[in-house]
């Protein structure tokens, strides 16, 4: 559960999130929200102020009727698990050492890799379609590669709300399906909560079950995909023209 009340946030004198209202209940468990919205206008902000990585100034947070301001980094961490965009490390980890990470909420031992916690990571690997990696160095890896060895992580912290920052953006077509299908399916399997920040209307039309829509740092809509993503929004908050083609997804017309 997220609820978010009167959040407000800026850079310096640039306000950046206006009084955001957001309640993501029960109800969500299982289903996968994407937030759309023009470059800028908050939404990576949002999610960096839901996993503090931004300190809140203004509002409240709170994950699983927790205040986030008073949650330690642990303890956050068996909640959420965020994957940002880009990610760059020095350390040449191999796959199998970097997946097996996400346990590291679960105890703080590093030497805890026993048959059953093997046999969780190897299956993240396998459901990723990275158990090829499993040896090779994280710095030998494509962008898309990695991507899918950061969500084989996530999927081993297994956490209540799983943050997507563009988490799909350097794969092929054929992987963000393939992908986005494997969260879904993890999702409702484990009655997570998946927020997803996407670029294409048109994947986010297809698969996510409802849209928050950000605007100049306003909160535009939340609700069901296929109730509000039409041609007027997109006019609206893209400034494009759309036609939806018999409810399958948006043609572009500019």
């Amino acid at each position: 559960m997220i609820k978010i009340n009167n959040l407000n946030f800026k850079y310096n004198e640039n306000k950046v999130l206006n009084n955001i209202n957001i309640h993501i209940d029960n109800y969500f468990k299982g289903k996968l929200i994407s937030i759309i919205g023009p470059n800028g206008c908050g939404k990576s902000t949002l999610l960096k102020l839901i996993n503090k990585s931004l300190s809140i100034k203004s509002g409240m947070i709170l994950l699983e009727r927790k205040n986030n301001k008073k949650l330690n980094y642990l303890d956050l961490s068996k909640i959420i698990c965020t994957i940002s965009q880009g990610y760059e490390t020095t350390f040449p980890f191999k796959v199998i050492d970097y997946v097996r990470m996400g346990y590291s909420n679960r105890n703080t031992n590093y030497n805890y890799m026993n048959e059953n916690s093997l046999m969780e990571v190897t299956k993240a690997l396998e459901l990723t379609d990275t158990k090829e990696f499993f040896n090779k160095s994280i710095k030998e890896l494509s962008g898309g590669e990695l991507q899918r060895v950061r969500l084989a992580r996530a999927i081993c912290q297994n956490p209540k709300i799983l943050i997507l920052d563009e988490s799909f953006s350097a794969m092929d077509i054929a992987y963000k399906i393939k992908m986005i299908n494997v969260i879904k399916k993890y999702a409702l399997e484990n009655n997570i909560i998946v927020i997803s920040v996407m670029h294409d209307v048109n994947l986010v039309y297809k698969y996510s079950d409802s849209v928050i829509v950000l605007k100049n740092g306003d909160l535009i809509e939340f609700g069901e995909t296929k109730q509000i993503l039409n041609e007027i929004l997109l006019k609206n908050v893209f400034e494009i023209n759309t036609t939806l083609i018999k409810n399958k997804g948006f043609l572009i017309e500019n």
